[in-house]
């Protein structure tokens, strides 16, 4: 189904099966979303989205686990994966981010900053990472990468900077 909130949404526990437009901001402690889903600022303990999201605001999360092509902007947490795939035609995402150029034709996941203690990504592009443990999989694009433990790099990521803190 579909569903549009014109304003904030607070509650325990938050499960979608289809589409989602929320105007406002979300807090709770679960938020599941298989489908799209559109909102602004979220913050959770636990985030689990299977599908597409357009996030104009900051995601504040203990754990992030998303298999999706979408629109982060900036994302804090403790422990942080996206592995989003191979573009799949029947897929759109509509993406209005300040932060993104106009007409990029790129079909990745795309975000501005992640900070977390654990970040694992794959087939997403951004400007900056930090964190203590950073694996980077496969078709990833990072302008700057810092860390303070360890760092796995794919073969066919492209980081144009990485510092060791």
């Amino acid at each position: 189904g579909f569903a549009n909130f014109s304003g904030d949404i607070k509650c325990d526990d938050i499960r979608i099966n289809g589409a989602v437009d929320i105007e406002g901001n979300v807090k709770t402690d679960t938020l599941e979303i298989r489908g799209t889903v559109s909102a602004n600022n979220i913050e959770t303990e636990k985030f689990l989205l299977y599908g597409a999201a357009n996030i104009n605001g900051d995601i504040n999360t203990d754990e992030l686990d998303a298999k999706t092509i979408s629109s982060f902007r900036n994302i804090y947490g403790e422990k942080i994966s996206i592995k989003g795939t191979k573009f799949n035609q029947n897929i759109k995402v509509t993406i209005n981010s300040d932060f993104m150029n106009e007409g990029d034709s790129s079909q990745l996941s795309q975000f501005n900053e992640i900070e977390a203690t654990t970040i694992e990504l794959s087939y997403i592009k951004g400007n900056r990472i930090s964190g203590e443990k950073i694996i980077i999989g496969d078709m990833v694009e990072i302008d700057t990468v810092e860390y303070t433990d360890s760092i796995s790099i794919n073969s066919n990521a492209k980081i144009n900077k990485i510092i060791k803190l």
